[in-house]
């Protein structure tokens, strides 16, 4: 499964993925993302979009939330600091990503 396929399946199920109605916080989405994408890569099944998200996405939080963290920190912990609660730590999160992922798509078209 490509990664955005699976965040789009975890936006509309997160049930399937952490056996609750909604994430508890970005922490649930941001590590099980680093798992998967450390899977990928291990097993030698990671893509272009897999390269681009680990290496670009990081900056794309910090530019979009205009961060400079002193600290090196995951970008869903940037966001997370910016929210007001978890529901809009989860909104800003697929937000950013749907916009991350067009911004690929164009340029590899």
């Amino acid at each position: 499964m490509k990664l955005n396929e699976f965040v789009s399946n975890v936006k509309g199920r997160p049930q399937t993925y952490f056996g609750r109605r909604k994430m508890s916080s970005l922490f649930d989405i941001g590590f099980f993302i680093e798992g998967y994408e450390y899977a990928k890569r291990t097993v030698g099944q990671e893509d272009g979009f897999d390269k681009f998200f680990r290496s670009e996405f990081p900056k794309f939080v910090r530019k979009k939330l205009n961060d400079d963290p002193l600290n090196f920190e995951f970008w869903f912990e940037t966001i997370d600091r910016y929210a007001n609660d978890s529901d809009e730590a989860a909104n800003i999160f697929f937000s950013f990503f749907e916009e991350f992922y067009a911004m690929y798509e164009s340029k590899t078209e």
